[in-house]
């Protein structure tokens, strides 16, 4: 989900008088009434001016910003360390491949989810919340 910032085009530490200069740039782009097109414009319009609204009042962005950055935070991944696939053991009998954490569990990636990535994949322990991040280098 996009940010207020990102709503309205904006770094984190814009200004007011920049903030409210993208508010109106975007509402009058993106007005109901000024649409010819159907469909979409009033939930801009209503996104733009939720940002607005939040942004604009500093106690608001104050609390505001205070919740983006817990979220940030809460979504960070733990990393445990990245691996390439040849590092880890592979169960023929499961056909997946597996990595014993320091918690004294597991992470288990089905060969079938990493075959054909190739960007690095994120798996999480079974028993924990640390993650590794494993490279397909096959």
């Amino acid at each position: 989900m996009a940010s207020y910032y990102d709503i309205l085009g904006c770094d984190k530490d814009a200004s007011y008088e920049v903030l409210k200069q993208a508010y109106y740039k975007l509402i009058l782009k993106n007005h109901p009434d000024k649409k010819s097109e159907v469909g979409g414009s009033i939930d801009v319009a209503c996104n733009i001016n939720e940002a607005w609204q939040t942004l604009r009042d500093e106690d608001k962005r104050k609390l505001y910003d205070a919740e983006l950055l817990q979220s940030e935070i809460d979504n960070q991944a733990l990393l445990y360390g990245t691996y390439s696939l040849t590092e880890l053991d592979y169960d023929t009998d499961t056909r997946t491949y597996l990595y014993s954490c320091r918690c004294g569990g597991s992470y288990e990636l089905p060969a079938d989810e990493i075959m054909f990535q190739k960007t690095p994949c994120l798996v999480e322990c079974n028993e924990c919340s640390l993650r590794i991040c494993i490279l397909n280098n096959l």
